[in-house]
């Protein structure tokens, strides 16, 4: 399992993507997802393994896609995500506006089927050099 990295600027709007799969390599559907919750750790605080920010549930047929979608949030290849997580909305001030901090944001993704596909993503803040740069 890999995890993916967006690197932004402090307090700069974003939105993870990913393209979920199934064991077998076919992309997961909206409608074979019941539920998506996320997990979201601040590992600038050390080993520290507590969540910050919230335990949230995520609405799948308002994050999920088919087809695939290609736009300027996908640049690793030419097919796209299924995938996508606005969180510029979830956050608190306090989280992702500060810079040289990391986060990890692990998405469990509940099947209808049984069972579940996790999906991990780090991202780096960076801070502005002079005040009010942002």
């Amino acid at each position: 399992m890999s995890i993916r990295t967006i690197r932004i600027f402090e307090g700069e709007p974003f939105a993870f993507t990913e393209r979920v799969k199934h064991q077998n390599g076919d992309d997961v559907l909206p409608l074979e997802v019941a539920t998506i919750t996320l997990r979201a750790y601040d590992f600038s605080r050390g080993d520290s393994r507590e969540p910050v920010g919230c335990d949230d549930s995520i609405a799948p047929l308002s994050t999920m896609f088919t087809p695939l979608q290609l736009d300027g949030l996908w640049t690793r290849d030419d097919e796209g995500y299924n995938f996508r997580h606005d969180l510029t909305a979830w956050s608190s001030p306090e989280y992702f506006s500060g810079g040289g901090k990391t986060y990890r944001l692990e998405y469990r993704f509940g099947m209808k089927a049984g069972g579940h596909r996790l999906v991990l993503g780090r991202v780096q803040v960076s801070g502005f050099l002079s005040e009010g740069a942002g």
